[in-house]
């Protein structure tokens, strides 16, 4: 996981910074509907996702997030990303992977869009 401090070579690499969201929100694959993890921060070339099972560096995803805004209205947005980094916790039940986002429509992106200046 990255920690933003200078030094940190997932964060060296990054073109934007992520921003850090108030909840998570569920992720699945779009292919299989089999969920993959929770979104924990985002920005728009990028998500950091936290998951029960280790997704491998280099796995190409089609993703969909289902965003539940603060006015209680949910969209689904869907994403083609490849997974950049992983790591996992000290008990090895908790991991989390880096996505560099590779496919996104205008209209899901209007919506990370909207997700970014709400936080």
């Amino acid at each position: 996981m990255s920690t933003g401090k200078k030094g940190d070579s997932h964060s060296e690499k990054r073109r934007e910074i992520r921003k850090q969201l108030s909840r998570p929100f569920d992720t699945f694959n779009s292919l299989t509907d089999e969920p993959i993890g929770q979104l924990v921060n985002l920005s728009q070339s990028g998500f950091m996702l936290s998951s029960q099972t280790s997704i491998p560096e280099g796995i190409i995803l089609q993703c969909r997030v289902d965003i539940v805004k603060e006015n209680g209205q949910g969209h689904s947005v869907n994403i083609g990303a490849e997974s950049l980094w992983k790591k996992s916790g000290h008990s090895n039940q908790q991991h989390w992977s880096g996505f560099r986002i590779l496919d996104i429509s205008n209209q899901d992106l209007l919506l990370i869009q909207e997700l970014l200046e709400a936080h």
